[in-house]
């Protein structure tokens, strides 16, 4: 229930800060000679639709709702031990590992979008569970992970930007001007990039899944 509430909210903020972020790698390749004021406006219209439908999600949502969701967790934390619920996080980790080993097998774009999922899912359990159970081989295997996941956001914001370059494109197509080959220029790098991206998190989930699998195992 919590989640369904928030689900659009966070996916109506992460809508802001694609715009956003595309923005800050355009500036990267502003020069003299090249102007990038018109994707700019681009990004400028598209937030502006963005942190509208953010503005109507939050509208939507009734306080109420919350306190009801928050009132019901309360009262299941109170009625399962601390013990079973370690052992559902355990069960959550190892499930999401092997699921993230099996889609390493092919590594296409939709299984790197879900494998980030999972990595933070990993993530966020895990914090809570090194607070009682941590050992240093195991601290050592799951940063090495969290690099690989970290290699992983940075492609998600890339093929974010690629995409968004690709719709800008599109709608610039009957405009007459010179500098959109600049645009196009810059698209084929990020694909390129994304491309040799994707080459460098199958090579460093290979090393870590492995790793990690083996201390975890070993752990618990």
């Amino acid at each position: 229930d919590m989640w369904c509430i928030f689900d659009s909210i966070f996916k109506a903020a992460g809508k802001i800060r694609e715009t956003e972020i595309n923005r800050d790698f355009m500036l990267k390749y502003k020069s003299d000679t090249f102007n990038i004021n018109l994707y700019k406006a681009f990004c400028k219209r598209k937030e502006k639709k963005c942190r509208k439908a953010f503005d109507d999600v939050l509208h939507s949502i009734h306080i109420k709702n919350i306190d009801a969701v928050n009132t019901r967790i309360k009262k299941i934390c109170k009625k399962v031990a601390a013990e079973k619920i370690i052992t559902s996080a355990h069960s959550f980790i190892f499930d999401k590992i092997e699921s993230i080993k099996n889609m390493s097998k092919t590594l296409g774009k939709e299984d790197l979008h879900t494998i980030r999922k999972h990595l933070k899912g990993i993530n966020s359990i895990s914090v809570v569970l090194f607070e009682k159970y941590i050992s240093t081989e195991f601290e050592n295997a799951f940063m090495n992970f969290k690099e690989t996941a970290d290699v992983l956001g940075d492609w998600h914001d890339y093929t974010a930007f690629e995409k968004s370059l690709q719709t800008f494109l599109k709608k610039s197509r009957d405009k007459s001007d010179k500098g959109l080959i600049l645009y196009e220029n810059i698209l084929a790098k990020v694909v390129i990039q994304n491309k040799k991206s994707i080459k460098e998190i199958s090579k460093s989930m290979q090393l870590v899944i492995p790793q990690l699998e083996q201390v975890y195992v070993k752990e618990w």
